[in-house]
């Protein structure tokens, strides 16, 4: 699951943004990839929190959410950390009882 290339050879060449409105409708369509994922980690997430605590483990591991944002900090500098933190906690709980898809407008 790591088709996603969004900084290499095939990521979009900002230097060619020739207008404000432009580059806010790219960062729309950023925005909405962004939304998606964080919708789709969510949901991988509480289902590994469902199998560690159907195995009798906790629904938080520690170790792994620090892991997590030492890589952002890593990636994103201090305020990466928030970000981690913020991702984090959405994370957690149970699924909610509405379906929830990923939007189709960046398609």
């Amino acid at each position: 699951m790591t088709g996603l290339d969004l900084l290499g050879p095939e990521a979009p060449d900002i230097s060619m943004i020739d207008s404000v409105t432009e580059g806010r409708e790219i960062i729309d369509e950023l925005d909405d990839v962004i939304r998606d994922v964080i919708v789709l980690r969510r949901r991988v997430a509480w289902r590994i929190q469902k199998l560690r605590m159907t195995a009798g483990g906790g629904r938080i591991e520690m170790s792994r959410e620090y892991e997590v944002t030492r890589r952002f900090l890593d990636a994103l500098g201090p305020a990466g950390s928030e970000v981690a933190v913020a991702l984090l906690l959405l994370c957690r709980g149970p699924a909610p009882s509405v379906d929830v898809r990923p939007s189709t407008e960046h398609d």
